[in-house]
């Protein structure tokens, strides 16, 4: 995928204003969508999730993403000053967080028969994650305790 189809699928990057960041947003987005196989599968069809929302769910993981990114704008137009008096708020680490929030799971989620599912990556990764999950619930149990 060129730099300028990420563009057209993720217009929201240009909302960071250092291009060297925008760059390596575009090329880690060019990565995992030749990586994922999206590149010629069609990444309007990425599913938002597999197995979490509805099979017919009309968002897309494109959709959340560029959502995401807009409420991260729209949050710091209507913060930013203020959390800059109390805090650093940097404008580009924000928007860039939300523009590779979600990146991983155009590796995790693949479609199989029209239906979404979890990509071979997805299934080691969700392993992974519940491991992690069985292995901290002690830790939680205790400090609830």
């Amino acid at each position: 995928m060129t730099r300028e189809e990420v563009l057209t699928l993720l217009p929201e990057i240009k909302l960071i204003h250092s291009t060297d960041l925008q760059e390596k947003s575009i090329t880690c987005w060019q990565q995992v969508l030749e990586l994922g196989g999206w590149d010629k599968k069609g990444v309007d069809k990425a599913p938002l999730a597999a197995g979490i929302v509805a099979d017919n769910c009309p968002e897309t993981g494109i959709d959340h993403c560029r959502r995401v990114v807009r409420m991260c704008q729209l949050a710091y137009d209507e913060l930013g000053g203020w959390a800059n008096e109390i805090s650093k708020l940097d404008h580009d680490t924000l928007i860039c967080g939300a523009v590779l929030h979600d990146i991983g799971k155009f590796l995790e989620y693949d479609i199989k028969d029209g239906k979404a599912c979890h990509s071979e990556m997805g299934k080691y990764y969700n392993h992974v994650v519940l491991s992690l999950i069985h292995i901290s619930e002690p830790t939680r149990q205790a400090e609830i305790s």
